[in-house]
């Protein structure tokens, strides 16, 4: 095929420039002298190499593309010199054909966490500040003497709006000149107060560059290298749709086994698929690709990962294609049962960011592609123009999973019968040498149906491929309940004794469409007043960071999974209150797993406080009024304070209000406090509160929970 020197954008680019100094020179060749025709006959048959085409674009790579790049601009511009046109402004730029920076860093931004900029010589010039309610980037920089040059994506114009464009190419001081800051400039922000601030509206943020430059007398300093803008993915919208797949089976029909080079060692599974998720989010699709692991990014894909590569298969409508993409790359077919209408591609390069219909329209550079390294997802948006889903059609998708290679047939890595540096291992040799071995290592199948049942479904006599399945585009149906019971166990819970305990097991019942569910996570927020002294779990791995302890592990069909953690009270427990933990909350009872083989067990801790206050009455508290008591709201904090109008009110419309279970016996008052901020709830049961009211104390029947506006309160 061509598809080394042609079909990437960097490729098509360099193609229409060496297009257009064709052109100028076929308008003047009658008119030139015989020495300047054969001058620029010999240019353009330079600029004409294939070495030029090859290593544009990232399925080749020379070690030193930049250097390649600014010679064939060279050779451009001197085409444009010797027929007497201006050299077009973008041969002066110091990035590749498609814009991409040759040298770059890159930021990540989390919503108002100021992050530094350093300029080339390592100072910090100022702080970059994500504003994501208002959709806003701050630049607090140390001067107004500054320009913010930003791209975009939208142009190739290598000059700002300031500088005086240089009359003849450079190739010195590479890979930057004076003529060039290292990017192409789509706008231009200028700063008042030292504060340069750019809205980011009707902006792609998935392919956003910064450069903080300064001008002086038309000459252009860049004072940063091309900063790339990493801005963090919201995942909203409705979820539409959902796949889950048994963890652990990244080996294709049971028998592949990794390349024996150590970057892929100690990874985990990397080509493992755990779960699909597709949701609804305005203007786009939003799809997430739950792996194993994504293993980092050691080869500096551009889309943030290496190893991966992922098609997508949509059935929209009635007819459609059972090829893929490029049948050399995964080796198999799709189902025909259900064709499909619209196809995806994602990898680390830019031939991983894919679109193509069935017609056979392709579309490149328009998925916005971000990666979690600690959640193991890449998460892509997708604008919905190019997935037009019919609400008349129930919709069918396929996922499947291979090993990205730049130099493979359709960029999936070979198999082969053993594992080399290179290569897989465990290819059936009758299918292999027949050509109709899949090199697909994991997919997504019905309940009914295993994995290997697919990828050996090829016909080695017939030479005919194995046939991946279509599956319905729905939320899952009800799985297992992983969380059979818990248990806090409390003790009288008075300091310095203040030890307690949470008993968690965690069963798979076996009921649903799974038998074997892995990679269950679990997860206990833990509030203010308590500290984690220890947590004993007999497999399950533990991570936790200030407020939140995770568990992650597998259980096998009729498998019980016991954790233990033991807490100690925090040393800002309120002095005010003598602190009765007991029975705080005791729960045994099946737990809630739905719409998801990984159940999310989310533990919130509800506190009651019980203040007694013996006769006589403190007047810091109350106030007595015949058989009346009032509660002086100034020196009871509580977040209820701002519901409280009056100066003072009566205990009884105080406690009927809020919850407030109390009890008199004569010379002592009882009050009974909920600390409402840390809520109880499992996975999506939450949902099932509604309209209720929950008694949280089974010994105190007046206090309790109840969802307004879907708002626990």
């Amino acid at each position: 095929t061509l598809d080394t020197w042609i079909g990437e954008p960097q490729e098509n680019i360099a193609w229409m420039w060496l297009l257009d100094a064709y052109k100028k020179f076929k308008e003047k060749e009658n008119s030139l002298s015989f020495d300047v025709r054969n001058q620029v006959k010999r240019d353009l048959m330079i600029a004409e190499g294939s070495d030029w085409f090859w290593w544009y674009g990232s399925d080749q790579n020379s070690g030193n593309d930049h250097a390649f790049d600014r010679l064939y601009k060279l050779y451009l511009g001197e085409i444009y010199k010797k027929l007497n046109y201006p050299i077009p402004d973008y041969l002066f730029g110091n990035y590749f054909p498609d814009g991409e920076p040759y040298i770059s860093t890159e930021l990540s931004l989390k919503d108002n966490e100021p992050v530094s900029i350093n300029n080339l010589a390592n100072v910090k010039i100022g702080n970059m500040i994500y504003d994501q309610k208002n959709n806003v980037l701050n630049l607090e920089l140390n001067s107004n003497n500054y320009i913010i040059a930003v791209y975009n994506g939208k142009s190739l114009n290598a000059f700002l709006s300031e500088q005086i464009k240089p009359t003849s190419f450079l190739i010195n001081n590479f890979p930057y000149t004076n003529a060039s800051i290292g990017m192409p400039v789509d706008f231009e922000i200028y700063g008042e107060k030292k504060l340069y601030s750019i809205d980011l509206n009707d902006l792609n943020l998935s392919k956003m560059y910064v450069v903080v430059v300064s001008i002086k007398n038309g000459n252009v300093k860049a004072e940063t290298l091309p900063i790339k803008l990493k801005f963090p993915v919201k995942i909203g919208g409705v979820l539409i749709g959902e796949l889950y797949d048994q963890a652990n089976d990244d080996n294709g029909p049971g028998t592949y086994t990794y390349p024996l080079n150590e970057v892929f060692q100690n990874k985990g599974h990397l080509f493992d698929l755990i779960s699909f998720k597709m949701y609804d989010a305005n203007d786009n699709y939003i799809l997430v690709y739950e792996m194993g692991s994504i293993g980092d990014n050691p080869w500096n894909g551009p889309n943030g990962f290496s190893f991966q590569i992922i098609e997508t298969y949509f059935d929209l409508e009635d007819g459609g294609r059972t090829e893929p993409i490029d049948v050399n790359g995964p080796n198999v077919m799709i189902d025909e049962n259900h064709p499909w209408d619209v196809a995806i591609r994602i990898a680390g390069w830019s031939y991983g960011n894919y679109i193509q219909n069935a017609k056979g329209e392709v579309i490149q550079g328009e998925l916005g592609l971000s990666v979690d390294n600690e959640k193991n997802t890449i998460t892509v948006i997708m604008p919905k123009k190019y997935l037009p889903i019919n609400p008349n059609y129930k919709p069918y998708v396929c996922v499947i999973s291979g090993s990205q290679d730049g130099y493979g047939a359709g960029y999936f890595r070979a198999i082969t019968l053993t594992a080399t540096e290179w290569t897989l291992g465990g290819a059936d040799p009758n299918a292999l040498n027949a050509g109709v071995l899949p090199k697909v290592i994991d997919i997504f199948t019905p309940k009914d149906k295993t994995q290997k049942e697919f990828l050996t479904s090829y016909d080695i006599n017939n030479k005919k491929l194995a046939i991946i399945p279509m599956l319905p585009l729905e939320k899952a149906k009800e799985v297992p309940n992983l969380i059979s019971s818990y248990k806090l166990n409390i003790g009288n819970v008075t300091p310095p004794n203040s030890e307690f305990s949470l008993d968690i097991e965690v069963k798979n019942v076996g009921k649903g469409d799974q038998k074997d569910l892995e990679g269950n996570e679990l997860s206990l927020y833990i509030p203010d007043f308590v500290q984690v002294k220890k947590v004993i779990a007999s497999s399950f791995k533990s991570s936790k960071d200030y407020k939140e302890i995770t568990f992650n592990g597998s259980i096998k069909s009729g498998g019980v999974e016991n954790i233990k953690i033991i807490f100690v009270l925090a040393n800002n427990v309120p002095n005010a209150y003598k602190a009765d933990f007991k029975e705080i909350l005791s729960f045994d009872g099946d737990g809630i797993g739905k719409n998801s083989t990984t159940s999310t067990f989310e533990f919130y801790f509800y506190t009651k406080y019980k203040l007694e206050i013996e006769l006589p009455f403190n007047m810091n508290y109350l106030l007595r009024n015949g058989e009346k008591f009032q509660f002086k709201n100034g020196n009871i904090r509580t977040e209820y304070i701002d519901k409280l109008k009056d100066v003072t009110t009566s205990i009884e419309d105080l406690c009927n209000s809020l919850g407030i279970s109390y009890n008199f016996d004569g010379k002592k008052l009882t009050l009974v406090f909920m600390d409402n901020k840390y809520e109880h709830w499992i996975g999506q049961n939450k949902a099932l509160l509604n309209g209720y009211a929950i008694p949280l104390v089974p010994e105190e029947p007046d206090v309790r929970s109840y969802v307004e506006n879907g708002e626990l309160k």
